[in-house]
């Protein structure tokens, strides 16, 4: 026979010898030593040993066994011997135990067990040995088996069985304890299988509590209800089936081997160490795995799953449940649907697609890195990681990481505030908030609004812009039609219809639009245009180059204006120090303030007014053009006449002409009144317009009469508003006629 060799001493005379599964043998033997042997050699006045045999054969025998004796001091053993097959009945009687203390089968018989053992009995199954035992304790008590034969069914109703199974194909059926042994039929077992054996385990007892250590490839059924106290706890090592019924809540499975794990019970815990397969449906049940490639199907509620191992398959379908992949989860295929789900997302490079996963309460929070993500209408996704992708089509997300790439639409709000993360925001989004850097963010809906810096913004379809920081350095890029707001040294290129709001910083805007909009606010901005502006300022410095046609009406600060191909409008800021510059088309400028500098545009209608502190200087570049010199007494207007059409009127303070090709000065407004002005280059096509009421009052050296109507070569003339006009350089003559109203001399 295979396996190992045991032995006992029967009587004085006698030492038998039988063969039994080598994992069983040393235990086997220690306990033959211990409760036969030693005492047979060396007895015991209070305690006695009696062994006997039987003998069954070779054929099939039904029969009951009588008992041995009597004596309450003495343990009865029996050795069963023979290959017979049939049924034994094992009576129960008024010894130590009430019956056998031990049953030795030791022959490969074919042989079922009926009747009594004692509470703390023994059963020894032989190499090569069939047993079906249906052997009852006679009082409460812990039986052990040692199954080390070949086809045994173990049919296990006593209080406290232990169960060691080292060879062979078995099948241990472990039910609830009769009312005789346990009024409330509650029961514990402890079984153990060593590898190498086959075995279908079967907790059909609603009230067992089994301990079940699976070194075999096993089959194991639990049914019961392992709660609380009597709480069902495997642990397996081998190549397994386990199948936790719906009936079965709060058993404890360890799985170290190739197993297959069917969970349909609640509030069941289980760790995983090795490459196993679980198809979890009942509801409630805790999940640990940390080892091996594993396969885990959870379509019950309430799952709590954790996974700490690589490779692991994952598809968790049951509402209200939990998943957690811990930093050494790499690698891992995720599929998660269902109401009200949970993640933790804390390995790398796994795959998570979560487009089932309803309800606003769902959260999937990524610490990993290099993961990818699909979700669909889930409350809300938030990225700690880095080198992550997240696809959203309705779920809030979050970004606090870095090197991220989230694409979402249909989104209630969105949050990228880590850094060198590249977000696209699709139709249906309602806010986009940024507060990282180095973030590059492509929006087609929502408001993206923040306080990025030196990140880069792209808004098309119905996305607008509102970004704030003192020193952003953002790129922004607007094709839509919508309004927007920046501040922060932000570049800005639009060619949608909306409005931009430089509200604060040092930005750069380039219009590239037909018609456009903006308005200034503080800091000092650049504007550049290629279509029509409208540019309304405030405190902002702003230097702008026009386009086709420019409206610019400042507030205080200070403007540098270049106009474009077309028409421009400008009014400069209050606090003065504005050069204006009309382009290729007609210009209006309104200087502001002191110190500015207004050039005219190259053709039309053209309109310069000085600003009103004084220090003003007024250059005609063509077409016709009107200058109007400052307001303010004592200060000092220097306009220029071009090539085409010249009209100076005269300001308050100094004023210096230099004349163009045609010329009208127009003398004794209001508000000219006191003024010196010095002309240059008069001649006689020129005209001087003296305003009604104000008469010539005095000539100075070298001007001559020369008829009635007539000045010859004159070089002063004083006006009755107390104003002195000095011309200088002129080589003609000015008459009353042609060229002076109303007639300098009467």
């Amino acid at each position: 026979m295979s396996g190992s060799q045991v032995s006992f001493v029967a009587s004085s005379e006698i030492t038998d010898t039988f063969s039994i599964a080598s994992p069983l043998a040393p235990s086997v033997q220690t306990l033959l030593t211990n409760d036969i042997t030693t005492l047979i050699l060396s007895p015991n006045p209070y305690v006695g040993v009696a062994v006997g045999t039987l003998d069954t054969g070779s054929g099939v025998i039904d029969t009951s066994i009588a008992a041995p004796g009597t004596t309450a001091s003495t343990g009865y053993f029996e050795e069963i011997t023979g290959t017979a097959s049939g049924t034994l009945s094992l009576p129960a009687f008024s010894g130590a135990g009430g019956a056998f203390a031990g049953l030795i089968v030791t022959d490969p018989a074919t042989l079922t067990l009926d009747g009594s053992i004692a509470e703390n009995g023994f059963l020894i199954l032989a190499s090569g040995t069939n047993i079906t035992d249906n052997l009852v304790q006679t009082r409460p008590g812990q039986t052990s088996i040692y199954a080390g034969g070949t086809s045994s069914t173990l049919n296990v109703s006593n209080i406290n069985t232990q169960i060691v199974v080292g060879s062979g194909k078995n099948t241990l059926n472990l039910s609830d304890a009769p009312a005789s042994l346990s009024p409330s039929g509650y029961t514990y077992d402890n079984i153990t299988t060593d590898p190498g054996t086959t075995n279908t385990i079967n907790v059909t007892g609603a009230l067992v509590g089994a301990t079940i250590t699976s070194g075999g490839t096993d089959l194991i059924n639990v049914a019961g209800i392992g709660a609380g106290a009597f709480t069902d706890m495997i642990s397996v090592t081998g190549n397994s089936t386990i199948n936790l019924a719906a009936t079965e809540s709060g058993a404890f499975v360890t799985l170290a081997g190739q197993d297959i794990l069917d969970i349909g019970g609640t509030g069941n815990s289980v760790s995983v160490a090795a490459s196993s397969t679980l198809d979890v449906t009942g509801s409630g049940n805790d999940i640990l795995m940390t080892g091996g490639t594993d396969t885990v199907m959870a379509s019950g509620s309430a799952t709590t799953l954790t996974v700490r191992t690589a490779g692991a398959i994952v598809s968790l379908t049951g509402d209200n449940s939990y998943l957690g992949l811990g930093t050494a989860a790499t690698g891992a295929l995720i599929t998660i649907a269902g109401l009200d789900q949970t993640a933790n997302i804390g390995g790398s490079a796994d795959t998570i697609m979560a487009s089932g996963v309803t309800g606003d309460p769902s959260h999937i929070n990524i610490f990993g890195s290099n993961d990818q993500l699909t979700v669909g209408n889930a409350g809300g996704v938030e990225i700690l990681g880095g080198n992550d992708t997240v696809s959203s089509t309705g779920a809030a997300v979050a970004d606090f990481g870095t090197h991220n790439t989230v694409s979402v639409s249909n989104a209630p709000i969105v949050y990228l505030y880590g850094t060198d993360g590249t977000m696209t925001v699709g139709n249906g989004t309602t806010y986009v908030m940024t507060n990282g850097s180095n973030n590059t963010v492509t929006a087609s809906s929502g408001i993206v609004r923040g306080q990025m810096t030196d990140g880069a913004v792209t808004a098309s379809g119905t996305a607008s812009v509102i970004l704030g920081s003192s020193a952003a350095n953002d790129s922004v890029m607007i094709t839509s039609n919508a309004n927007n707001i920046i501040e922060g040294g932000d570049q800005v290129t639009t060619s949608g219809s909306g409005f931009v709001d430089l509200a604060g910083g040092n930005n750069s805007l380039t219009f590239t639009g037909p018609t456009n909009i903006a308005f200034t606010s503080n800091g000092s901005d650049t504007i550049e245009a290629s279509g029509a502006s409208t540019i309304y300022g405030s405190n902002a410095d702003v230097t702008m180059r026009g386009g086709t046609s420019t409206s610019f009406n400042n507030g205080s600060g200070s403007v540098s204006f270049i106009g474009g191909s077309g028409a421009s409008v400008v009014q400069g800021g209050t606090n003065g120090h504005n050069n204006l510059s009309g382009g290729a088309g007609a210009a209006t400028l309104f200087g502001a303030g002191t110190d500015n500098t207004l050039t005219g545009g190259h053709s039309g209608l053209n309109l310069l007014v000085a600003g009103a502190g004084g220090n003003e200087s007024l250059t005609a570049m063509g077409g016709a053009t009107t200058l109007v010199g400052s307001t303010v007494p004592g200060g000092t207007t220097s306009m220029t006449g071009a090539a085409g059409a010249n009209a100076f009127v005269l300001g308050a303070g100094s004023n210096l002409i230099t004349t163009g090709a045609a010329n009208t000065i127009f003398a004794g407004d209001p508000a000219a009144k006191g003024s010196v002005t010095i002309i240059q280059g008069w001649t006689a096509a020129d005209q001087l317009d003296i305003a009604p009421g104000i008469t010539v009052t005095s000539t100075s050296a070298g001007l001559i009469a020369l008829s009635p109507g007539t000045i010859g070569i004159a070089s002063v003339v004083q006006l009755s508003d107390g104003s002195t006009l000095r011309f200088m350089g002129f080589g003609s003559s000015i008459t009353t006629a042609s060229n002076v109203t109303p007639p300098i001399i009467s």
